[in-house]
């Protein structure tokens, strides 16, 4: 059949032509197109509209002049309304980047920028501003949109990759709820990415099967494969360590290729908490001093005056926390500043056993070495936190401190301090003798070194290869197409120089994994084979960090905060894709969006 189509002359029957379907101009409705004959407009305009039978045809015109008036409005209408929800998305994005109250757009920002608006610019445009809604709600949802778009973007990254590892956590928050943060690592675009998986309240119990069961749910959700992950990093909780229920082991028997690693953070931290029934005496001695001085308002404003009258470095002491990696160093080394304004205060307020203990040269010199060995461990713990640092990186490391600790005890034995620079200083031109004290606690720090961390003390010349492939001369035992790949690697001249570029771009990260990632579309077969290895997380550095964010976040005032979403935009290298999520959404006005 024969396709009807428009005739001007239609426009004296009231009707226009709408993508080949008659339109009236007087009631807007649009006909089949089989209805594009004369006979059926003119029964339309009878039966509909009676009174415009026999109206001239510059009535007909006039209406059509105003309907396209109309939809030319809407559609320039249409365009400022969507700049206005692109403006949305980018306000409410900043919010959650700086951890802010989502009540902050409307109560903050909005008054703000209108008024600098109208004083920059003039209040025609600052009234303009109006269309941008940032009420509490309409923030919260914009939050959620986008942290859905970022979730998505790294799913789609993750499936893409050869491997990735997880690091997972478990805290409370402000609520007493627990929240299990699980952080992944994945390669992107010859690029080693690491972002927030999820961090999802536990119901219930905190054991090893709920945990996984959240874990697997989520998992199974968002169609992740096990198949492809090579690490799992937590502390070493029994919940997820458990031989028999532990996440770990139900990790395991669905990825059984996947490494476990206990986090290297935790380790060291496990690994110095244990201390002499002495040194453990002059650490409770001088926490009970700190305590003293720093939970009374009153103790504390009296000892910044007396610090300020005797013109020392500083007027505080540090409040000392068990659950702080650094804490233990940082109130010793305060703490040996100002030890003798601190026996001056103890003596004015009749702690007169306090007091006399802090004019005792062993008691004092014992303070110092442990200022010292703590400090030094602040120093191995803050080389392990970061972003991009691999097992192999840490192991390195930690067989260093391990060595440097049996140095330390062999030039104690000679009485020499100098690696205690604290201790050094104090007990110059003094008879103190606390040699067999540092040597018992530095042999105890030997052994629970080994205890902790075994096997990664011991160098391991297998993965020389790995950590400077330019540095190996002999060939490394591989499958031979392996091999072939890793001689086409090191005997090309652009590769050496790509190497150097990335020691000089990653000063602080494992700068060798981002380089093997890079070679894996050229030469994926060892690239594959060394980023299984490369991948696995060393550390939860990334959940405490997360965990950090979190108490920003949900704090007493926003207690029933779902912080999930607010965490992934503020911890996420990952931008939202604004004009993706702008055109997803109807114009609307303001006061509905």
């Amino acid at each position: 059949m024969a396709k009807r189509s428009y005739n001007e002359a239609f426009l004296k029957l009231g009707f226009t032509n709408l993508d080949g379907k008659p339109k009236c101009v007087v009631c807007l409705k649009v006909l089949s197109s089989e209805s594009m004959k004369k006979n059926k407009l003119e029964r339309h305009l009878k039966k509909n509209h009676p009174n415009c039978v026999n109206k001239p045809v510059e009535f007909f015109e006039s209406k059509l002049k105003s309907i396209q008036g109309q939809r030319n409005n809407m559609t320039a209408f249409t365009a400022q309304n969507k700049l206005a929800v692109y403006s949305s998305y980018v306000a409410s994005y900043q919010i959650a980047k700086q951890k802010k109250p989502h009540t902050i757009g409307e109560d903050l920002l909005m008054p703000v920028m209108k008024e600098v608006v109208k004083i920059m610019i003039g209040k025609k445009e600052s009234e303009r501003l109006s269309a941008i809604s940032l009420s509490n709600n309409t923030v919260k949802r914009r939050i959620v949109d986008m942290a859905d778009d970022v979730l998505e973007q790294i799913l789609i990254q993750v499936k893409e990759s050869p491997f990735y590892s997880i690091q997972l956590d478990e805290s409370t928050d402000i609520e007493g709820l627990p929240q299990l943060s699980v952080f992944i690592r994945f390669m992107n675009n010859e690029v080693v990415s690491e972002d927030l998986l999820f961090c999802k309240p536990l119901k219930l119990h905190t054991k090893g099967e709920d945990i996984f069961q959240l874990l697997a749910d989520f998992f199974t959700k968002y169609s992740i494969p096990w198949d492809t992950c090579a690490g799992i990093c937590t502390d070493g909780a029994a919940a997820c360590t458990g031989i028999k229920s532990g996440v770990v082991k139900r990790i395991k028997d669905i990825a059984p290729t996947a490494v476990w690693t206990h986090c290297f953070l935790h380790r060291e931290a496990l690994a110095a908490k244990k201390l002499s029934q002495e040194l453990h005496e002059v650490l409770n001695d001088v926490v009970k001093c700190v305590n003293f001085i720093k939970a009374r308002p009153l103790n504390r404003r009296l000892f910044s005056s007396l610090c300020t009258d005797m013109d020392s470095d500083h007027q505080a002491l540090l409040l000392h926390t068990e659950v702080r990696w650094l804490s233990r160093g940082r109130v010793l080394k305060r703490v040996c500043d100002l030890r003798e304004e601190i026996a001056i205060f103890l003596r004015q307020h009749n702690f007169v056993g306090l007091a006399e203990k802090f004019l005792q040269e062993d008691f004092n010199a014992k303070v110092a070495y442990l200022a010292d060995i703590f400090d030094s461990l602040n120093s191995l713990n803050l080389s392990m936190q970061g972003n991009g640092f691999t097992v192999i990186d840490h192991a390195a490391k930690v067989s260093a401190y391990h060595k440097k600790l049996i140095l330390w005890k062999s030039y104690v034995t000679r009485d020499e301090y100098d690696m205690f620079p604290q201790l050094t200083q104090y007990v110059c031109g003094k008879e103190v003798d606390i040699k067999q004290t540092i040597i018992g606690h530095l042999e105890q720090l030997v052994t629970r070194f080994v205890h902790y961390y075994g096997e990664s003390l011991t160098p391991n010349s297998q993965n020389d290869w790995i950590i400077d492939p330019f540095a190996k001369k002999d060939i490394p035992q591989l499958p031979i197409h392996v091999a072939e790949q890793f001689i086409d690697i090191t005997t090309e001249a652009a590769n050496r120089i790509s190497f150097a570029s990335f020691k000089e771009k990653y000063p602080k990260d494992s700068a060798n994994i981002h380089f093997w990632a890079s070679m894996y579309k050229v030469y994926p077969a060892v690239s594959k084979l060394v980023i299984q290895k490369l991948i696995p997380f060393a550390t939860t550095w990334l959940c405490e960090t997360g965990f950090s964010a979190m108490c920003a976040l949900k704090t007493k005032h926003r207690n029933r905060l779902e912080v999930e979403a607010d965490m992934r935009l503020c911890l996420s290298k990952i931008t939202p894709r604004f004009q993706k999520l702008t055109d997803s959404k109807r114009a609307q006005l303001a006061s509905f969006i």
